[in-house]
């Protein structure tokens, strides 16, 4: 059994819980219930946001059921699961500006932050989040104050994350400079945090091409990162070179990417990673999607083709890509008649629908997507899902009517 870190015992009176602490349960059943038990135990409230899709989210839950170090752990807070896409979730989930999953928040029993994070690795990691936030029970506004006053490399980092896990992608690359300024011995230790939020925060304005391509030269050339990051940047620069039809933007990071790839057998992803990076170099760099769906479908397991949620994914593969629709199409409906009734079948019949919509069927997209709410009713994704598919078709027939 993994020890729990000792800061985290004896850090905002849980100290105190440790023998009683096993009294408590894992986790309480509402958010009320969580601060109520926080206020009664003099403990913070960690809140873990997440959404029924998110695959982090789902191991982190049966983390939750089946490591005791974990349950120990969380135990020593007032614990509460909150789903950020169903009832007052979504309104609370809003009010902590939570739009990644999961995110976990940690509260005093006023509902003050003190910390947060998202993502879930493994469970040591996320002690070790836990501890760090632990740590330090003073409220964001107090640390931000703090920083104000006497500014140190180890607060930045920490505001960093704070802003990281709020998507707050601009002020996060800020706290990471400011962080490398205050302690030059760690200049260029935060090149990829620095490139993943300038990246993310180029749909919503806050940075320009050129910064994220900067930020993506820094990050690539930097012998200090390891060669699995530096495959993740040539990636994400291919998946900005296809969205803006500029593969300029890929082109000096995929062939290097590759001889990494080769040179580094142990590079996490390992032939996902090549297959991902051939892709696209066929994609962008050979202009030739024929041979990238050929590659595509060659990277499938035996036997995918009687395999719903393989026929699902390939399928999307296609649409993401805009390529090969007509097979996209036929395998994904063969993916809805094998799959199990209800959620399974539900997020095929949304491929589907996706498919059907791109290749400028609305009608079919609005019948598919309807089947779909009505395997799934209780997931509001579908319900949104109608209402574009809808709306684009009465744009489609007022375009047509005028002409």
């Amino acid at each position: 059994m993994r020890a729990v870190p000792a800061t985290l015992l004896a850090t905002a009176g849980l100290a105190a819980m440790a023998i009683a602490g096993c009294a408590h349960p894992v986790r309480f059943a509402t958010f009320d219930d969580a601060k109520a038990s926080a206020s009664g135990r003099g403990v913070p409230v960690l809140v873990d946001f997440y959404a029924d899709w998110c695959g982090p989210c789902q191991r982190f839950a049966s983390a939750v059921e089946t490591d005791e170090s974990l349950r120990e752990a969380l135990r020593r807070v007032a614990f509460v699961s909150v789903d950020s896409e169903k009832g007052d979730g979504e309104a609370l989930a809003e009010t902590y500006e939570v739009s990644s999953y999961p995110n976990f928040v940690l509260m005093n029993a006023d509902g003050r932050v003190i910390d947060r994070w998202a993502g879930f690795g493994d469970v040591d990691d996320f002690l070790a989040s836990l501890d760090r936030a632990a740590a330090d029970p003073t409220t964001v506004e107090d640390k931000f104050a703090r920083f104000e006053h006497a500014p140190t490399a180890e607060l930045a980092e920490r505001l960093a994350r704070i802003a990281s896990a709020r998507s707050a992608h601009a002020e996060a690359v800020r706290y990471w400079r400011e962080a490398e300024r205050l302690d030059p011995a760690t200049a260029g230790s935060h090149v990829f945090e620095i490139f993943r939020h300038t990246y993310a925060g180029l749909d919503k304005d806050e940075f320009t091409i050129d910064d994220v391509r900067a930020a993506a030269d820094a990050a690539f050339g930097n012998d200090r990162i390891d060669a699995d990051v530096r495959v993740e940047v040539a990636l994400s620069m291919a998946e900005l070179a296809e969205k803006r039809s500029d593969p300029a933007l890929a082109t000096p990071y995929l062939a290097p990417a590759l001889a990494l790839v080769d040179a580094n057998p142990g590079t996490a992803g390992g032939e996902r990673s090549r297959t991902a990076l051939r892709i696209a170099k066929a994609l962008l760099v050979d202009a030739d999607p024929d041979a990238a769906v050929a590659i595509k479908r060659a990277s499938l397991p035996e036997g995918w083709r009687d395999a719903p949620d393989q026929l699902n994914d390939f399928a999307w593969w296609c649409f993401e890509h805009a390529t090969n629709l007509e097979e996209a199409e036929a395998l994904s409906r063969r993916g809805v008649e094998l799959a199990q009734p209800g959620a399974q079948r539900a997020m095929i019949l949304d491929t589907v629908a996706e498919i059907c919509n791109l290749r400028g069927d609305c009608g079919e997209a609005i019948e598919l997507i309807t089947r779909a709410i009505s395997e799934d009713p209780e997931n509001p994704h579908y319900s949104r899902q109608l209402d574009r598919f809808r709306a684009e078709l009465a744009r489609k027939e007022g375009g047509s009517s005028v002409l």
